[in-house]
């Protein structure tokens, strides 16, 4: 097997594992930012009353 066959072999290999951690870590921000905004609010309503 040569070099550049190799590297696609390893690639096909971990190419499930980075999908699962796209999605995982897309999510996670997601859940952030929104988790964020939502705090953001709460402070305004708190601090306009």
């Amino acid at each position: 097997m040569d070099k550049g066959q190799a590297t696609l072999k390893g690639i096909e290999e971990f190419a499930p594992e980075c999908a699962i951690l796209k999605v995982y870590g897309s999510d996670t921000l997601i859940t952030f930012v929104d988790e964020g905004s939502n705090s953001r609010e709460e402070w305004d309503i708190r601090l306009r009353l």
